[in-house]
């Protein structure tokens, strides 16, 4: 069965840290895709930069990788009902892999309708800088105890895009 891997999230800006997560889950999970899922209308993100910018930035960030790709939806916001039926539909006979840092982990409990699909997907989940391996487990086996999850070395565990956003600004 082909698998391949869907990474949602901002990416204003996408940085190495994405990209080096991506290459490694796509090893680690012998994945033959990762598709980047940018969000248009981020929620938690107010002030996010235009999506034709960052889709143009994911675009040459991406390019020299031939198993990392951009996949566009027109809904503004991921979400359990919406997104994972048209990804279904657009991936079938494919078993999907959602790729997060392990400070997204930590909010899937929040997710609306997470429980429906834990049994069809899988997570590969980065250890962000600060976050224990064992602990994220414990916290999985407690609230979300059905989810099939691989914990990888986020090999640039300390890059985040708020970081960068605000290097070189005065506080």
């Amino acid at each position: 069965m082909r698998s391949v891997g869907i990474f949602a999230g901002t990416f204003d800006p996408v940085h190495a840290g994405h990209i080096s997560f991506a290459l490694a889950a796509a090893k680690t999970g012998q994945l033959q895709q990762v598709y980047f899922l940018p969000e248009h209308q981020p929620r938690a993100k107010q002030d996010a930069s235009d999506l034709k910018d960052r889709l143009a930035l994911l675009e040459k960030a991406l390019k020299p990788y031939e198993n990392l790709e951009i996949l566009e939806l027109d809904e503004p916001h991921f979400s359990i009902a919406i997104t994972i039926p048209e990804l279904k539909s657009r991936f079938p006979n494919t078993e999907l892999n959602f790729l997060m840092g392990s400070d997204a982990g930590y909010n899937l409990p929040k997710w609306e309708g997470i429980e429906t699909i834990l049994p069809e997907v899988k997570l590969i989940i980065g250890m962000r800088a600060g976050d224990d391996e064992s602990d994220f487990m414990k916290f999985l086996a407690e609230h979300l105890p059905q989810a099939r999850a691989t914990i990888i070395a986020s090999p640039k565990p300390h890059v985040s895009s708020s970081r960068l956003r605000t290097k070189g600004k005065r506080p």
